[in-house]
């Protein structure tokens, strides 16, 4: 099972996006959240609703930010990012906030 389904996005974010966009999309967010989490979400580990958030969050400003200044509002809450070094800095931030994040020991 997927950590957040299309459908589940889809309301979310009020999504009128093609479904192979969206999908996409989806899935990207996903990778970029579970791997800054060190984490992967299954049935057994289900994907929290303030993750399913921040997953939204990254789709809904994928849809939407370009090169320069944007703004974006979602659930009420209004940010501006310049780039998406900037955004994704945010969105690392919101995920430090949940304390999910595990510490990954790397061999080299």
């Amino acid at each position: 099972m997927m950590a957040m389904t299309l459908d589940e996005l889809k309301i979310r974010i009020n999504a009128t996006a093609d479904d192979l966009v969206l999908q996409t999309k989806l899935d990207d967010a996903i990778d970029f959240v579970c791997g800054y989490l060190h984490r992967t979400f299954n049935d057994e580990k289900p994907m929290p609703l303030k993750v399913k958030r921040i997953v939204a969050k990254y789709v809904q400003s994928e849809l939407t930010l370009t090169d320069g200044i944007k703004s974006e509002s979602i659930d009420g809450l209004t940010q501006t990012f310049e780039s998406k070094s900037e955004r994704d800095n945010a969105i690392k931030a919101e995920l430090r906030s949940t304390g999910l994040r595990k510490f990954a020991w790397y061999r080299g």
